[in-house]
């Protein structure tokens, strides 16, 4: 979340707008509108005071998929958690940014925030994964025989049934990524499963957006991400702009329209990912992301919807 802020602040300055971080302690600071990230309690005093001396409040969130248990969890934190301050603090907020359609419709039908307030405007895909014309030349000669699956090592993301899916199929797999704290018990049985596998391998860091990182989707034939459950996962987007077939789970995260040539598979299932994985293996080419979905995905086109986001704002002084 703090690496897409970073970004989307840097693609909203190169649009023009002048955007700086916030001093706590100047008392000579101003500016129009308050841009806060998260939609958290920590934040309802800020938000509060910048509202109370006449600003323009954007918050930007990752918010859950609309369902009927996210609408009665959030009732309930309402009466006995932290929805009690998060609901009045939604009153002061000039514009609410969400990533995708399905939590704008979370915003609408359960926050009950006004949907022409609300922004889609999705996280970015790094310029560096759709310019790969240099990169090529180093990958374009190696077998594409993998699956990759990139991001941090835990019980969520599913990598270990995924890596035996991909020993039933017989196809090697490249895990990518460190072990989130608390994971570690998980993440010895995805080592040790990856360790007997003659085609598993583990790379616990790459830089973020770095050459290295898009030769190894390059290098690969399918991206799969079983996760039991995501926000926006921007592996997935990053894979996808680098033209893989993509193997998600049947979760809500996947239920969106970038997604819908995709492959979804149950994750509990070991024999639903093989299966997935099969079905891939047959015609790869059915399973990509049509290119043209991407567009709205590069740092230029979020930038400018920032920018809309902060007009919006002033537009309804």
């Amino acid at each position: 979340f703090e690496v897409q802020m970073l970004s989307a602040m840097d693609a909203a300055r190169a649009i023009g707008a002048d955007l700086n971080p916030l001093d706590f302690w100047s008392l000579d600071q101003d500016f129009d509108t308050l841009h806060v990230w998260g939609f958290d309690s920590v934040h309802s005093n800020l938000v509060d005071w910048a509202a109370k001396h006449g600003k323009n409040v954007v918050l930007s969130a990752l918010l859950p998929y609309p369902s009927l248990i996210t609408a009665a969890r959030y009732r309930a934190s309402c009466l006995i958690g932290p929805g009690k301050v998060l609901r009045p603090m939604l009153k002061n907020l000039t514009v609410l940014t969400v990533v995708n359609d399905q939590q704008a419709n979370y915003a609408e039908k359960i926050l009950s925030f006004p949907r022409d307030r609300i922004k889609v405007i999705p996280n970015i895909i790094d310029n560096i994964f759709f310019d790969r014309s240099q990169l090529l030349e180093k990958t374009q000669s190696l077998e594409k025989n993998r699956v990759i699956c990139t991001g941090n090592i835990c019980m969520r993301k599913n990598q270990l049934n995924l890596v035996l899916a991909c020993k039933q199929v017989g196809i090697p797999v490249l895990l990518l990524g460190g072990v989130l704290p608390g994971e570690e018990a998980y993440a010895a049985k995805v080592e040790k499963e990856v360790s007997n596998y003659s085609g598993g391998s583990w790379i616990k860091h790459l830089p973020p957006n770095s050459p290295e990182l898009v030769a190894a989707y390059q290098s690969s034939l399918i991206f799969a991400l079983p996760s039991f459950n995501e926000t926006q996962p921007i592996s997935a987007l990053e894979a996808a702009a680098t033209g893989l077939p993509i193997l998600l789970a049947d979760r809500p995260y996947a239920h969106q329209k970038i997604y819908e040539s995709t492959m979804l598979v149950n994750p509990k299932s070991v024999k639903s990912i093989s299966s997935g994985l099969r079905n891939i293996l047959a015609s790869p080419s059915e399973f990509s992301v049509d290119p043209a979905l991407l567009e709205t995905f590069r740092r230029t086109s979020v930038g400018r919807l920032y920018v809309d986001a902060y007009k919006l704002g002033q537009d309804q002084e």
